[in-house]
């Protein structure tokens, strides 16, 4: 099944149990993009909380995703994942971030 028609039948269903269903099966079909995007981000947080992380974005992405887009929902997942990743990564770093205005006032 293409991810288009995933998310149609999750749209539809009446129950969480088939949600959760087809939630996994979205989530299995999507697993290589995840691991391989991951795999950027491993020296900035475990692997683990990536994949945690992968999964609370799908289902951002299924809510929000619009079915009659021209665009294929991998390529908007991709984006979010991307744009997801480093938000993580920035917001449990132990690094601290200054601006370049912050840097020029010390």
């Amino acid at each position: 099944m293409t991810n288009e028609t995933l998310i149609e039948q999750l749209r539809e269903c009446e129950t969480d149990a088939h949600r959760r269903v087809y939630m996994q099966m979205l989530y299995s079909n999507n697993l290589p993009i995840i691991k391989s995007i991951a795999k950027h981000y491993d020296e900035q947080a475990e692997i683990e909380d990536l994949m945690q992380e992968a999964y609370i974005i799908l289902c951002e992405a299924v809510e929000r995703y619009d079915v009659q887009s021209p665009y294929k929902f991998l390529t908007y997942y991709t984006n979010l994942l991307k744009w997801g990743f480093m938000e993580y990564c920035t917001k449990n770093s132990t690094d601290m971030y200054f601006t370049p205005h912050m840097v020029e006032m010390m």
